[in-house]
């Protein structure tokens, strides 16, 4: 999927659930988040299991947009921290999901989460 904008500066729980309707990635079902600047980290509850995802988050001239590309395209953005990682379902549904999951994993601080927070916005996603 490519990039999906919408006007005005929604909140980034708001553009998530808009985003993953769209996308139907998860079904809108979020178990855990954790962002890195732009960049939203998730573990998304699916039928074949929890998934991990990435969200690109971009804000401009009145707009707010998303990109959001599951595991299994191995995203090039590896930041993700261990309580998402540790939540996703084994084994990986394929071999570029696998990837990606080493490679965040090779990324983490040695306090396994110390460059990632959580949003408070992202509170309150479904």
């Amino acid at each position: 999927m490519g990039w999906t904008y919408f006007t005005g500066n929604l909140p980034t729980s708001t553009l998530l659930s808009r985003c993953l309707d769209l996308d139907k990635i998860a079904d809108g079902r979020i178990v855990e988040h954790s962002h890195y600047d732009a960049v939203v980290y998730l573990a998304c509850k699916t039928e074949i299991g929890t998934v991990g995802a990435v969200v690109l988050v971009d804000r401009r001239a009145g707009e707010t947009g998303c990109k959001i590309m599951d595991e299994t395209v191995c995203p090039f953005y590896y930041q993700c921290p261990a309580e998402i990682l540790d939540l996703l379902t084994e084994p990986a549904p394929n071999s570029a999901a696998q990837r990606w999951r080493s490679k965040c994993r090779e990324n983490l601080t040695p306090a396994g989460n110390g460059i990632n927070s959580r949003d408070p916005d992202l509170a309150y996603i479904p």
